[in-house]
């Protein structure tokens, strides 16, 4: 097979039998491979952010269950008192590190796809932001002072019957230290009671999630040509992996008088989608088309494999519907 592009399906069926490898090789020596290759490493990096910020909110969440039956003031359950402040603590240095790591990535990846306006996106959203820059500086502090310290603190309105549970890193002790950058002072200093973890990293968990999704729109639409190009060989050769691998799967439940094909669900269909399948008639169409629909994202199956499933299934009145 040629190396450059336009390829036939025929093309790229007769390659894909041939030697697998080399397609494959073809396929990621095009531009496209390469974008999606970072935007598959820009989803990594931003994942394990989503992670470090989920864990840090359920460290607190739950100590907040902990406090509401009372178990803070219990001797005997001082141990998990103490591993929740420390499951905190921990939470707050890796949501630090996991953000500016993925600062780092992202910058490297956007240098290497040469996105237009990320320099002045990145300027607008982040470079004069007190809270991107105290994240930052929290980090260093982390990493080269302490890791960073808190307090946990109950609050009680008397009008409204409410109290809350914060954890807060105290003003004083942060303030000790004398490597905070301008911006990242000024919002420590704005802060009488010092910072509340789970409110500052919601907010700045929500103003990544948002950059985030800007720079993936950013990088499709500007690699858009690229992008739809290689997508769309590589749908067609994930297309014949799909239909060899069920089709062999096919014929080998096919064979055997005794399988239960019911019994291979919930190998290509989440609870849900075998739940949504199971609801049509057995032995129908309409179970069969529902199954097909979820599992063939590549529009891979035709007429030979819908008949060979329809008969697998036990779709009675076939003949008829398929004009034989």
């Amino acid at each position: 097979m040629k190396r450059i592009p336009p390829w036939s399906r025929q093309e790229l069926l007769h390659a894909y039998f041939h030697d697998q490898e080399e397609l494959e090789l073809i396929l990621r020596e095009m531009p496209g491979f390469h974008v999606v290759q970072k935007l598959e490493e820009m989803a990594a990096s931003y994942s394990i952010f989503v992670s470090a910020t989920d864990d840090l909110f359920e460290s607190i969440h739950k100590f907040k269950f902990l406090e509401g039956r009372s178990k803070l003031y219990d001797r005997h359950s001082r141990v998990n008192v103490e591993d929740s402040i420390t499951a905190v603590r921990r939470g707050i240095f890796a949501a630090c590190s996991a953000s500016m790591a993925l600062v780092d990535h992202t910058r490297r990846i956007t240098k290497s796809l040469d996105v237009q306006g990320y320099n002045d996106e990145i300027q607008s959203r982040f470079a004069n932001s007190k809270l991107h820059n105290f994240v930052q500086g929290l980090r260093n502090y982390s990493l080269h002072r302490v890791i960073a310290d808190t307090d946990w603190q109950v609050n009680f309105n008397f009008e409204s019957k409410t109290k809350t549970v914060l954890f807060l890193i105290s003003k004083k002790r942060l303030l000790e230290w004398d490597k905070w950058g301008a911006r990242a002072k000024q919002l420590i200093n704005e802060l009488a009671n010092g910072i509340d973890v789970e409110a500052t990293f919601v907010e700045y968990a929500k103003q990544i999630a948002e950059f985030n999704r800007w720079l993936r729109h950013k990088i499709r639409k500007f690699e858009e040509d690229n992008y739809q190009e290689y997508l769309y060989y590589k749908n067609i050769t994930d297309g014949f992996r799909e239909y060899y691998g069920v089709n062999l799967l096919v014929s080998h439940l096919t064979s055997d008088a005794k399988a239960n094909p019911d019994m291979y669900l919930d190998r290509f269909l989440t609870n849900e989608q075998i739940d949504v399948v199971l609801s049509f008639p057995p032995k129908s169409k309409e179970r069969v088309d529902k199954l097909i629909s979820f599992v063939d994202i590549h529009n891979a199956c035709d007429h030979t494999l819908r008949e060979k499933l329809y008969r697998l299934f036990g779709v009675e009145n076939l003949g008829s519907d398929l004009g034989i």
